[in-house]
């Protein structure tokens, strides 16, 4: 008589995972990190979870890279001709006169700094004659000062028209306020111009007006 053997095979139970980590997230579209995470999106209703998804597709939105920053401009070359320029109006402003020979006549050009300081400080005691016009050696100075100011401005129109400035040369200090301002008569007035007015191109020459209140013709 044959004898059946039967063989039983118990199958050990899995490790079950939690339901949790089988799901995604439906607010962040990822797995939950968390038991805590899974209950608190469970409580939320559907409109809760609504309105968190729309957040979350706001807040990583892409970020537009910054604007780039705008390149200098290349400075032009410079110019030889600008060196002349400046040197030319550097002579105007601050050339000194040699001191002048026992018997013989001034040599050379005096710059309009030194005219300037001589009519601020009126060493001479300089004045006006009894009908309150200046005395003819005030004028004089003043006139001097006038024909250096002129040769200045007609440089500084060079200087304009070239492009020194944009080419990297500069001026000479106080280039263009000796080229708007005139001295005042001293003693005691300043040696030197103002910061401003400054000459520029795009403003008119001061028109002088008599003491009648009449413009001259």
């Amino acid at each position: 008589m044959g004898v059946g053997i039967g063989v039983t095979i118990f199958l050990l139970p899995r490790k079950t995972a939690p339901a949790w980590a089988d799901e995604l997230n439906p607010i962040t579209r990822r797995p939950y990190t968390s038991p805590e995470e899974y209950e608190e999106v469970r409580r939320l209703s559907p409109q809760e979870i609504l309105q968190r998804q729309q957040g979350q597709i706001t807040n990583t939105k892409p970020v537009a890279p910054p604007a780039p920053s705008p390149q200098p401009q290349p400075q032009a070359p410079p110019d030889p001709k600008c060196d002349k320029i400046a040197a030319r109006i550097n002579d105007i402003i601050n050339a000194e006169r040699k001191e002048t020979p026992k018997g013989g006549f001034p040599q050379g050009r005096k710059g309009i700094a030194e005219r300037w300081r001589e009519i601020a400080e009126n060493k001479g005691k300089w004045g006006r004659k009894p009908d309150g016009e200046l005395i003819d050696k005030v004028k004089n100075h003043f006139a001097e000062y006038g024909k250096g100011q002129k040769e200045l401005i007609d440089e500084l129109i060079n200087w304009t028209d070239r492009k020194c400035e944009e080419k990297g040369h500069t001026l000479p200090r106080n280039a263009r306020q000796y080229a708007a301002q005139k001295p005042e008569l001293g003693p005691g007035k300043p040696l030197e111009p103002a910061p401003t007015p400054t000459w520029s191109m795009a403003v008119p020459p001061a028109v002088n007006i008599p003491k009648d209140g009449k413009r001259a013709k």
